[in-house]
């Protein structure tokens, strides 16, 4: 996350927050980044975290879309970091 926003949002680097978009949300770790340096956006690594708030719509590509997701970032300091087995029990319904 840019710096800035960490710092409108009253979290530190390492607090947890929850990111929410049209397709669901997740729970992560903040880390502050000066390689974003434009307010607003955030990175989240391709993976089982980020699969969780993109669509499913690939467009034929057969790849979804992980860029340009508009969402939101709230503090999440009681909630939890789910593991990824965690994850994909919620996926399968267990």
């Amino acid at each position: 996350m840019n710096p800035e926003d960490i710092s409108f949002l009253l979290i530190k680097s390492g607090d947890n927050v929850k990111v929410t978009t049209l397709y669901g949300s997740v729970v992560l770790k903040s880390s502050a980044s000066n390689q974003l340096n434009k307010r607003g956006l955030i990175f989240i690594p391709y993976g089982p975290y980020a699969n969780r708030i993109v669509g499913d719509d690939s467009n034929s590509s057969g790849m979804p879309t992980f860029k340009g997701v508009q969402g939101s970032v709230v503090s999440a300091v009681g909630d939890s970091v789910k593991t990824i087995e965690e994850l994909v029990a919620d996926l399968r319904g267990v």
